[in-house]
Parts: structure tokens; sequence; C-alpha cells
């Protein structure tokens, strides 16, 4: 067992469905560096091979525009990136094997995750080091207490269907978490994108805990969720929301859950902070 097998789409497979006329020669079209590959297995041996470094590291890089969801949202291609990085997966693997019986799992949805939501128009070498890294990271995250970059005190994870179930009794800025992303706020009020906004400048969560909160709240609002306080019945609940964006990740809901819970704990510990921010 290794996390490439908890992709969900096999080696062979992938190498059947992303044949060279509707994969490769499509994308080579979006990416030139992929042009002349014949092959999958042609790509994978390139980037293996680690007698070039500088052409590995721009083909993974073109596969990796190609697979972020505000690139080319190519899903077959993040799966490609995810299964050439699988010799690193494995060694997280065995370094964090004590840490969860469902490591593998985490792995793969946490790296999954890293490639849809890269910043490839920030980071534009090393990518393969840089995703293990952001995944070994965010995986100790999960797992561990931990201290976060601004410096706050330890923030200890909790149960995230116990935390879903907070009500506005927190502190006054954690209430907008519990808004629709599209709802209008007053001027002098401040709004959710504010909040994030503060909260990544400050270190308090990353980019891509940000990006996975505006995508729930985006759901909640697709989803007919307009009003939080529908009649019985007639809403939807958050696992809902997470059912439908691990559905579109192509992760175990599990993961949308604990990266859910860690960026809102740390939010809300973070709160009395971004409220003396902004007074």
């Amino acid at each position: 067992m290794s996390p490439t097998d908890s992709l969900g789409v096999t080696w062979p497979a992938l190498t059947e469905r992303v044949d060279p006329v509707r994969g490769l020669d499509r994308w080579a079209a979006a990416e030139p560096a992929l042009a002349g590959i014949g092959t999958v297995g042609e790509l994978a041996e390139i980037v293996h091979d680690g007698g070039d470094r500088a052409r590995a590291d721009e083909l993974l890089g073109a596969l990796v525009r190609l697979g972020a969801v505000d690139g080319g949202d190519e899903e077959d291609a993040a799966l490609l990136v995810a299964h050439l990085l699988g010799n690193g997966t494995r060694k997280l693997a065995l370094q964090l094997r004590d840490l969860s019986g469902d490591i593998d799992d985490l792995l793969a949805g946490e790296l999954w995750l890293q490639i849809r939501t890269f910043p490839w128009r920030r980071r534009r070498r090393a990518y393969a080091k840089s995703l293990l890294l952001d995944t070994r990271l965010a995986v100790l995250a999960e797992l561990r207490p931990y201290r976060n970059r601004a410096g706050l005190d330890r923030i200890t994870l909790v149960d995230p269907i116990a935390r879903a179930a907070e009500n506005h009794a927190t502190a006054d800025c954690a209430g907008l978490l519990d808004r629709p992303f599209l709802d209008l706020h007053d001027e002098d009020e401040p709004s959710l994108l504010d909040l994030l906004e503060w909260a990544q400048r400050s270190g308090v969560i990353d980019r891509a805990d940000a990006a996975l909160l505006i995508e729930l709240m985006r759901a909640a609002d697709g989803m007919g969720q307009a009003d939080r306080d529908v009649s019985a019945g007639r809403g939807l609940n958050r696992a809902d929301e997470v059912s439908a964006v691990a559905a579109r990740h192509g992760v175990h809901e599990k993961t949308i859950w604990r990266r859910r819970a860690r960026a809102l704990s740390a939010l809300r510990d973070a709160s009395g902070q971004y409220l003396a921010a902004v007074a």
C-alpha cells in the first residue's frame, strides 16, 4: 500500500486514458513544453531519469499548470503529477506512518489539493520539491497541534463535525464564516473576504486553506443556501457542502473536513487579533 494507491486511478488506467491525441497533443497546444512527448510512459522516463533535471522540472511545471483549478483544470494532468511524485509520497508515508493509520489516504488527498491549488503564477520552479514539502507541512498541521507563522498560541485540533455545529456565540468575526459567501455586507462591517485576506497576510492560514473555505461557501450558495436560516428540511447542511467539494476535487470527505476544521480553528483563535486590527 502506498499513497498512489489511494488516488482512485491506477497508473496503467491513467496511461490508457491520456493517449497522445486526446491528452498530450491537446495539452501541448497550451503547454509547448509537452510538444514531442509521444506517450505518458516517455514523459515519466524523462521526469524520473534525473539526467536532465531542468527538463524534468519544465515538464512537471507544464502538468501542474494544466492540473490547477485556476489553470487548465485538467484532472488527468493533476493525476499524472500525483503519480509522478509517487516515490516522494512513499518516502513521506514511511516518515509519518506512526502519526496515523490512514497516512496513505491523507497524503494522497493532501497532495491532490496542493496540485489543484498550486500557485503556479508565483512559483515557477522546483515543482516536485514544493509540492512534497507543502504536502508534508499540511499533513503535519492536521495531525499535530501546531504554532502558525503569526506566532499565535498553540492550536489543538477538534472534532470537525462538532466545530461545524458551533453557533454565533463565538467572536463576532467568526460569525462571518456562517454567512453565505455572496451575501452583501454593510460598508463599515468586515466581510468574509476581508477576514481571509487579513488571515493570509498575517500567516494565520495559508492560501490553499483560504481558497478551500471560499469554495465551501460558494458550494453552499450554489446549492441554494442563500439564507442559512432556511426552514427545516429545505436547506442543506455543511456535510452537503463538504461532499460536493470533495467530489469536485476527487478526494475523501475526511480530507476536506480536516482542512476545514483546521482553518476555522485557526481563524477563531485569531479572532481577537483581527477585531483589534480592523477596529
